[in-house]
């Protein structure tokens, strides 16, 4: 098989790769995929990376010999370096496809299982094969700057379980949300700032992205609930379908963080 039959992409988009523009160069393309607008890990939190590969040729590419024979390192800041064979990217991958001619196929993993993101810092990630090589780079933060990087910067909220705090006003366990709860007195002058913050958040999905939109939550609707929640307080204006209403809740939030304090 030529060199020029393959053309290597790297996405955060879990179902599909973008189609190189060159059949001769390894070109990168990044898509978030529940994910972040500039690419963060926490230390013993999952990291999910989509490793694309379009077929500009005429025979059927075998995915397991071309992912299986691809190589992966992982260098940390301090110089360390990290190696995945061929065959733990294959037992940890989600889907890995054979590539039709003129066809697209993604294999999913989550770095986070193949590799160890600790100390904080930047990483970077070299995937090689026999048709090129690029890299990939990954601050890894510690979990308090982490969950508020999260919380201001995700392209999609849905990790965080928020989106039917209007319906039941609960924050389930497994959610960042949940989370950001047992870090709240770690991250609260963070979220209290967060507070101004009436940037709208989405929600993916068709049953979850219509009470998103109904409910149009913002970041500073997320960061009330958490801190209403990490100090107790009831206020049930935070949970109402008018943002005008959710705000007269921020504005109690205020005045009850302030009392707090003195």
């Amino acid at each position: 098989m030529k060199r020029r039959w393959i053309t290597l992409t790297l996405s955060l988009c879990l179902f599909a790769a973008t189609a190189a523009a060159e059949e001769d160069a390894a070109e990168l393309h990044l898509a978030p995929w529940y994910g972040c607008t500039s690419p963060v890990v926490a230390p013993g939190r999952s990291y999910y990376l989509g490793f694309g590969v379009t077929n500009t040729g005429g025979e059927t590419l075998d995915g397991a010999a071309f992912w299986g024979g691809s190589s992966y390192t992982l260098t940390g800041p301090d110089g360390d370096v990290q190696r995945c064979s061929g065959e733990a990217f294959l037992d940890a991958a989600e889907y890995v496809r054979d590539v039709e001619p003129g066809g697209s196929r993604t294999a999913v993993v989550d770095l986070a299982a193949l590799f160890d993101f600790s100390p904080p810092g930047r990483y970077r990630l070299r995937w090689r094969s026999d048709y090129g090589s690029f890299d990939h780079y990954i601050e890894s933060l510690s979990l308090p700057s982490y969950l508020l990087h999260r919380l201001r910067y995700d392209v999609t909220h849905n990790h965080w379980g928020l989106y039917l705090y209007g319906e039941d006003g609960l924050i389930h366990r497994e959610s960042l949300a949940a989370l950001a709860v047992e870090h709240a007195a770690e991250i609260a002058p963070e979220l209290e700032a967060l507070l101004d913050d009436e940037d709208q958040v989405f929600i993916e999905g068709s049953e979850e992205a219509t009470i998103g939109a109904v409910y149009a939550h913002r970041v500073c609707d997320y960061a009330a609930i958490i801190l209403a929640e990490s100090f107790g307080f009831s206020i049930p204006k935070l949970r109402d379908i008018e943002p005008g209403v959710r705000d007269s809740g921020i504005a109690e939030l205020r005045r009850r963080l302030s009392e707090e304090r003195n």
